[in-house]
């Protein structure tokens, strides 16, 4: 400190320095007023008054001697000597400033002023008014100029008047135009008349009351001479400006008008800038899209409203970008040793051409940069000591970069100066130098007045402010003197501005091997030294240290250091060492930390790292003491980067290699406590890459089921509850491994020849019954509509694709753990292989898709049902149920086929394609029951969900080969192979009953077909016919198909502007038997034969389109009486009317038929008519729709007679406005079924619905929904269902925020300005944010209170929702809406800037069942809140950290006595940020399962707020709660995580 001292007094006594350069253009400015002052009141400086009544109203002051002028520039005009002249009060405070003043004249054309100080000023005569009457003119009206309004779109000449004058607008004839009246300011603006012309002189005249009216006053020409077009460069699709080459008539204030594709306009006036330069560069507004082909309008208008023409231009897609080089850097004088001349040396671009220009811009040196960037041009001998010269670069096609920055070159002692500096790069260290010597023999540049240095690394740059100092080019090393500096740490601690930095300063910092090293040196984090760089006594605190060594990207090593508060040495002694990580992403501790845990006991932890920012192997160890526990290996990072394929990170923790624990204990209660502490360890693996071949990102964590935070939970609540046994389930244990393992990848141009790719992801567990325990502990959480959702799941591909052949293979796998949960659930259980390989000489093919799975489906809202449930078996062998969003469709729907096409082969005109294949499927209907409807119906098909199915069961296999010759228009094709299929049917059985079929056969094909026959100029047809003949093994049954398909293309009528065309398909199908009758609808049983045709007729009036369709299909069985199975019946008519305008009708009539008669007829068992409308413009969105189902049991052998009708339709409306949009929907669903002998079922669901979203950077969400479920009155378990739901919610998010953020944490990332930040990046920060949360969110590894402390990482929303579900029994007998609500949720979710909510809330209620009479209980009652908050400033507010969690189970077995409390878990800090540290007091508590009591902890914490996660201490008390003692609690360095959720 003394040295620094010393050094700095020694600068101020050294006066004979120059000072820096921006001092000297301080004292240069100054002077200069000082100056211009002094002549401003120079006595002797004779000053003239201006005109009286001139244009501007005000003195003209010139110099003594030269003649005065009036503003229009005519020289003085003189009165007669004998004129005599008189000047009214009025006009004389005009001349002199105050009525007071005296005024007289004489016979020499001289005017004397006497002044109230008895001074007086002469002037002439002809600078006086003559009065000639006693009524004064009104002042002639000023500042006149033509003008164009914005809000009447019109021409004006606007100017000044006297207030509330009259203002005449005249022609050169005098004759009036046009009138109006100046206001109170004076201001006026009076529209010229369109009669006016191009070049029509107008004058202006002004009246004031009482006064005559002014002379003309000058001129205005009339200006309607329409400016010249601008020209508009190419417009790309991710452009963020648009650049408008402007004509040589523009000038500034003048207007460039832009209209954009989304209908936004923009609207600029021109700079000064813009003019000099011809061109304007416009921003295109955030939020806006610029799409391939769509077109954007550009018009210029000058300041009087004239516009140009309309210039459009198209947006292009970018194939090849044509960008200006890169400014040439480290431009420098050297000299060249080969040579012996002079040379400017720098770098650019690799290859491109650079060049050597004089002051005016001649070429006097050219050069072609290496394949390293570096160029030398030689300096001519016409370059003179004290020349200026620039340097650019252009590449290889791309235009000519702009100029460097221009140097002054001393010629003698190779010195370079300039104002604006000369940046030089030295490896990672850039400087910024205003004059510098370098020596061309040792390469060292020495610098005074003054330097900025940046030396970059990746967890923040480092910057150095420096007098003076000296840098080597050969071995990137530099010392400076006299130096304040500053390391930016926000990536790596998240610190806030102005908290992101540690400074420090120094007399003398070396910077060698990548490494800085400070001598007697300072260190603070108090952001009030940048006002004081010097006087680090002037800071909250400091640390002065004999060395300080930054290691960049490693850590911060102090030596001998001493604390300072202010200017007071506050520790007893000198502290030899401290080392602090600055390693982005390093956890490991290297200074001793203190910490105090109920697992581990008193755990103390010191590691150290290796491996440098550059060495592709890093990593660091630190041991870990638990006096509880063992001796662990705390944190052991071992990081491999590879030079293009990314970085592998591989993270161990608290990995225990001696327990204190050795056997195993007698006492269950004591065995968890043995395994948490017996075996433990986390294992991460972790491998990122982002490159020009795409990304790969790969996570997997291995470890003790201790080390898995919500997984403990559940199984200690499961431990100490019984649950366990209740379940039947054995006891899981802490000290098993479990793995989690997540996958996101899509790689492109692989390999040597870049022709693969590849595609993943993944999310998948080692062990699903353990992951099994969370799922099941979530289950009373779904809900119909839920979001939760437990899937495990991969899909990978990967393509090998060249000039030759393309190959495929991939594979997809599915496990939902809470299968229907979602509506996203269209499969439980799902496997899937696949190959596809093409040769492309040939067209040889081979494809191979086999799957193994189920299939779901969703609800129709006729169906939907909030009080129904599914029952499943989960992994764990446990029966749950919970209301399904998704529903099974089938219970397994397994398929393999294989084809191989054996290559395209030219035979004349045609080609000849051989191909085998092989197609299985294996396909089974889930019959499962809707509990409610089994309740009421009884256990029967009626009960189903998919009870309209027949085929129960289907299992089909066809191997086949065909010869297939074929060319556009003809095709001739022979097949034959062989089938077997097992086919159950259940028609007419609703017992669970069904019939089964089974087949074998042998079968031949022939097709021939015949396409686009002409039919004359109207049109062309086409006719295609297929037969084919199966024989059935061990029988000799025959089948023979015919089918036939006819179709046409009609050109009906056609000319200029309208188009009638007519498409028309037609298809026959038959079947015949022979051989033993009985087995005829054996063979037939899926088959059909049917006569169907489609037909569309289209009115084209090339605005407006008209298509009408129809179609018809009439089906019977084949066998026995060839009754009619099917018919349907298709008809549409659409209208489009323009590009926004579109009408849609559309009626389906499908009806289905059994082989069961009734009165000589077919029953028709179930039919389904649909109809609806929809009819959009660009404004109005409306539609109606509509469906009836009939499902009809007539006379069936194992069902008494029944009929249920159901109907489902639908209203909708919608508005849009410019920027937003209003939706209203009406539903209507009923389903009612009737059974002869009285059994009913009669459900009726209504929905209405609006919607309001609000769209642009802000978009808003506003959406209320009320639904009525009804069940009927006249059963108790249909009265106790009648249901009302009420929901509400709102949602709100502000996209620019969310690009602010973004864009802060991307300047971090790639350490870049934000102009330089590409949309590519943001995208990739945006990604790489969801991803660091997207592992521990998929498998719910992480507590409320951890997640909701994030909520708004890089967003500002709000969203809200409430759902109230009113049980109508309920509320029937208590008028009471609170105690009739059987579930009751909410939820609120905050960010904005530094204010972070989330709160949810679950309460439930149900009618209970007890001796057949019901009884209304409360359920359960569940309420989350979590509240991040910092109020103020940044470093001078409050931080508001809380959370709350409340659980009341009241179906609880365990007795009242020992059962929790509501209260579950509680957290609050509170802390007070006091400019660059913060003081925080913080409570804790929570319901501990194992003791039935609570657990709490208090706590004083202190941090510094440049590491606001990481506290240096805290002092406090703990209790665990039942007969335990209150213990002292604390921790260094080291902070203990928040308490745990216990349920």
């Amino acid at each position: 400190m003394k040295n620094l001292l010393k050094i700095i007094s020694k600068k101020r006594q050294n006066g004979n320095k120059k000072p820096k350069w921006n001092m000297r253009k301080l004292s240069i400015g100054l002077v200069s007023c000082l100056l211009g002052f002094s002549m401003l009141i120079n006595s002797g400086a004779n000053v003239y008054a201006k005109e009286v009544l001139n244009e501007n109203d005000k003195a003209n002051m010139r110099d003594s001697g030269k003649k005065v002028e009036d503003s229009t520039g005519t020289k003085n005009s003189k009165l007669p000597k004998d004129k005599k002249l008189t000047i009214d009060e009025k006009s004389k405070d005009l001349i002199t400033g105050k009525k007071d003043k005296k005024l007289d004249t004489d016979k020499k054309e001289k005017a004397t002023i006497t002044h109230p100080d008895k001074t007086n000023e002469k002037t002439h005569v002809n600078k006086l008014v003559e009065e000639k009457n006693n009524k004064i003119k009104t002042a002639t009206p000023t500042n006149l100029k033509q003008d164009y309004d914005d809000i009447t779109s019109k021409e004006v000449i606007v100017g000044k008047a006297p207030a509330n004058s009259d203002i005449k607008l005249k022609n050169s004839k005098g004759t009036v135009l046009a009138t109006t009246k100046a206001k109170t300011d004076g201001t006026f603006s009076i529209t010229i008349p369109n009669t006016v012309k191009h070049g029509d002189k107008l004058t202006v005249t002004a009246t004031e009351n009482g006064k005559a009216e002014s002379d003309n006053s000058k001129e205005v020409i009339i200006d309607k001479l329409a400016p010249t077009a601008p020209a508009v460069e190419d417009i790309y699709e991710e452009d963020k400006e648009i650049t408008i080459n402007l004509p040589n008539d523009v000038e500034a204030g003048d207007k460039i008008r832009i209209w954009l594709p989304d209908d936004k306009y923009v609207e600029v006036d021109l700079t000064s800038e813009m003019v000099a330069a011809k061109k304007a560069k416009i921003g295109i507004p955030q939020g806006t899209a610029l799409k391939k082909d769509k077109q954007i309008t550009v018009q210029l208008m000058d300041k009087v409203g004239n516009t140009s023409d309309v210039v459009a231009k198209n947006i292009k897609e970018r194939k090849s970008k044509k960008e200006k080089t890169a400014i040439p850097t480290d431009v420098k004088q050297d000299y060249d040793d080969n040579t012996g001349k002079r040379v400017i040396t720098g770098k650019a671009p690799a290859n491109s051409e650079v060049k050597l220009k004089d002051d005016k811009g001649n070429v006097i040196g050219t050069a072609i940069t290496k394949s390293d960037g570096i160029f030398s041009i030689p300096i001519p001998n016409t370059v003179k000591d004290g020349d200026k010269v620039t340097v650019t670069a252009t590449e290889t096609g791309k235009s000519e970069s702009e100029k460097s920055n221009e140097v002054v070159i001393d010629l003698n002692d190779n010195t370079m100066t300039s104002e604006s500096g000369v940046a030089v790069t030295n490896g990672n260290m850039k400087g910024l130098f205003y004059r510098l010597q370098r020596d061309p023999v040792t390469g060292e540049i020495t610098f005074t007045n003054n330097a900025l240095m940046n030396i970059s690394q990746p967890t923040g740059n480092i910057k150095i402010e420096t007098e003076s100092g000296k840098v080597s080019q050969k071995d990137e090393k530099g010392e400076f003197y006299n130096s304040f500096a500053y390391i930016n740490v926000a990536k790596m601690t998240g610190a806030e501005a102005p908290n992101d930095k540690i400074y420090f300063g120094s007399p003398y910092i070396k910077y060698e091997d990548e490494k800085i090293y400070a001598k007697d040196s300072w260190v603070t984090t108090d952001f009030n030294i940048v006002n004081f760089q010097k006087e680090p006594q002037k800071a909250g605190y400091h640390i002065f240290s004999s060395d300080v060594l930054v290691e960049p990207d490693k850590q911060i090593t102090l030596k001998n250091s001493d604390l300072f508060i202010g200017a007071k040495d506050v520790m007893p002694f000198t502290f030899p060492w401290f080392r602090a990580n600055i390693r982005s992403g390093s956890k490991v501790p290297l200074f001793i930390t203190l910490q105090s845990d109920d697992n581990y006991g008193t755990a103390t932890s010191m590691g150290f790292l290796y491996g440098n920012r550059k060495d592709k192997f890093r990593g660091g160890f630190a041991p870990k003491f638990a006096d509880k526990m063992g001796i662990l290996v705390g944190r052991w990072e071992n990081w491999y980067r590879f030079d293009n394929a990314g970085e592998t990170r591989l993270n161990i923790d608290d990995w225990l290699i001696y327990a204190k624990e050795k056997s195993e204990p007698k006492n269950a209660n004591e065995l968890q406590d043995y395994e948490k502490r017996h075996k433990r360890y986390r294992v991460e693996l972790t491998h990122d890459y982002d490159g020009e071949n795409g990304s790969f990102h790969f996570i997997s964590q291995n470890s003790t089921r201790s080390m898995v935070g919500n997984l403990t939970d559940v199984m200690e609540k499961f431990d100490n509850n019984n649950v366990y046994s209740s379940l039947g389930l054995d006891r899981f244990k802490f000290d098993k491994n479990i793995g989690f393992y997540n996958l996101d990848a899509n790689l492109f141009n692989l390999g040597e020849a870049k022709d693969l790719s590849f595609t993943g992801k993944m999310s998948l567990v080692s062990d699903k019954k353990a992951y099994g325990l969370l799922v099941y502990d979530k289950i009373d959480d779904i809900s119909y509509g839920s979001t939760i959702d437990h899937d495990l799941y991969t899909n990978l591909s990967l393509t090998k694709d060249n000039d030759k052949y393309k190959l495929t293979a991939r594979y997809d796998y599915l496990y939902d753990m809470d299968p229907g949960s979602t509506r996203n659930d269209t499969m439980s259980r799902n496997e899937r292989i696949g190959a596809d390989f093409l040769l492309k000489e040939n067209g040889l093919n081979i494809s191979y898709d086999k799957r193994r799975g189920d299939d779901y489906r969703n609800f129709n809202f006729w169906e939907e049902d909030i009080n129904t449930s599914a029952r499943k078996r989960n992994v764990l062998g446990i029966d749950f149920s919970y209301t399904p969003t998704t529903v099974a469709k089938y219970e397994f729907n397994n398929f393999e086929n294989i084809k191989v096409s054996l290559g395209n082969y030219k035979v004349g005109n045609y080609t000849f394609t051989p191909s085998v294949s092989y197609n299985f499927l294996d396909r089974k209907l889930d019959t499962a029951k809707d509990t409610y409807r089994a309740t009421v119906l009884g256990t029967n098909r009626l009960a189903e969900f998919n009870r309209f199915e027949n085929i129960l069961y289907n299992n089909s296999l066809e191997r086949r080969a065909d010869l297939n010759l074929s060319n556009d228009n003809e095709t001739y094709r022979v097949g034959f192979g062989k089938t077997t299929s097992e086919i159950w049917s259940r028609e007419g059985l609703f017992d669970g009953t069904y019939r089964k079929y089974e087949n074998k056969s042998k079968f031949y094909e022939i097709q021939l077909g015949r396409q686009n026959l002409p039919l004359g100029s109207i049109g062309t047809f086409g006719i295609d016919g297929t037969f084919r003949q199966d024989e059935f093994d061990a029988s000799s049954d025959k089948t023979s198909l015919i089918n036939l398909k006819l179709n046409n293309d009609l050109f009906l009528y056609k000319t200029e502007n309208f188009d009638v065309t007519n498409k028309f398909k037609a298809e026959i199908q038959k079947y015949n038997f022979s051989g033993n009758r009985n087995n005829e609808e054996r063979r037939l049983i899926t088959k059909s034969d049917y006569i169907k045709f489609d037909n569309s007729l289209v009115f084209d009036g090339k605005s407006t389109v008209s298509t009408y369709d129809i179609g018809y299909k009439r089906a019977k069985n084949p066998f026995g009486e060839k009754n009619k199975s099917g018919e349907q019946f298709i008809t549409g008519l659409g209208i489009k009317f323009d590009e926004d305008t579109n009408l849609n009708l559309k009626y389906t009539d499908d009806k289905r038929f059994t082989t069961k008669t009734n009165s000589g007829k077919n029953v028709n068992d179930l039919s389904m008519r649909q109809y609806s409308i929809d009819f959009e413009t660009k404004k109005y969105d409306l539609g109606f729709s509509n469906t009836d189902i009939d499902f009809v049991g007539d006379d069936f052998s194992t069902i008494t007679d029944f009929r249920e009708d159901i109907n489902e339709h639908r209203i909708r409306a919608g508005y849009k406005f410019d920027n937003s949009k209003i939706s209203l929907s009406y539903a209507e669903g009923k389903d009612k079924l009737k059974v002869d002998d009285g059994r009913h079922l009669d459900r009726k669901n209504r929905m209405y619905s609006m919607a309001y979203n609000i769209y642009g950077d802000v978009e808003q969400d506003f959406v209320g929904t009320y639904k009525t479920y009804r069940y009927g009155h006249n059963r108790m378990v249909d009265d106790i269902r009648n249901t009302d739901t009420y929901s509400f919610s709102y949602a709100y998010r502000d996209k620019r925020f969310e690009q602010e953020e973004l864009m802060k944490y991307a300047t971090l990332e790639y350490e870049k300005p934000k102009d330089q930040i590409t949309n590519d990046e943001i995208e990739q920060i945006r990604a790489i944010l969801d991803r660091k949360s997207s592992f521990y969110n998929q498998f719910e590894l992480t507590r409320i209170q951890d997640e909701t402390f994030r909520i708004g990482n890089y967003k500002k929303t709000l969203s809200a929702y409430v759902t109230l579900e009113k049980n109508n029994k309920r509320y029937s007998q208590t008028g009471n809406l609170k105690d009739s609500l059987s579930k009751f949720t909410g939820g609120l979710t905050v960010s904005y800037n530094r204010l972070g909510i989330g709160y949810t809330f679950t309460e439930k209620s149900s009618w209970k069942n007890s001796g057949g009479s019901y009884k209304w209980s409360k359920d359960t009652k569940e309420h989350e809140l979590s509240i991040y908050a910092k109020i103020g400033k940044p470093s001078q507010g409050w931080k508001i950290k809380t959370y709350a969690m409340f659980y009341d189970n009241k179906n609880d077995p365990t007795s009242s006595k020992n059962r929790k409390r509501s209260l579950d878990s509680i957290g609050v800090e509170i802390g007070k940020e006091m400019g660059y540290y913060e003081w925080a007091i913080s409570y804790e508590n929570r319901y501990k399962a194992s003791s039935r009591d609570y657990e709490w902890r208090v706590g004083v914490h202190f941090t510094l707020l440049t590491f606001p996660n990481n506290s240096l201490f805290g002092i406090g008390a703990k209790n665990r709660g039942g007969t335990a003692s209150t213990k002292p609690d604390g921790y260094l360095l080291d902070r203990p995580s928040q308490l745990k959720n216990s349920y």
